[in-house]
């Protein structure tokens, strides 16, 4: 009937990480955790609407769940630059 938290876990890592991979330069990093913030909170709804138990999911406790699956934001580029430079 739902998915398992951990198969929609790994699917959103992957969707984070693609993500920061293509995005993720000095300039962008505040549309990059916007994007991550943003997965996080849809993630937390959808979660949220298919409890028919009246059980409440509680920020604190999603957000132990969203920190497991989603990473934190990094500046994949900056890191690729700083390589070369150093390199020439």
């Amino acid at each position: 009937m739902h998915e398992p938290v951990a198969d929609i876990g790994r699917w959103l890592r992957s969707v984070v990480i693609g993500h920061q991979n293509y995005f993720a330069v000095l300039g962008n990093m505040d549309a990059v955790h916007a994007f991550r913030d943003e997965v996080g909170r849809a993630w937390k709804h959808a979660l949220y609407r298919r409890s028919q138990k009246g059980k409440r999911l509680i920020w604190e406790r999603f957000a132990r769940i969203r920190d497991y699956w989603i990473p934190q934001v990094r500046a994949a580029r900056a890191r690729l630059r700083l390589a070369i430079r150093s390199r020439r």
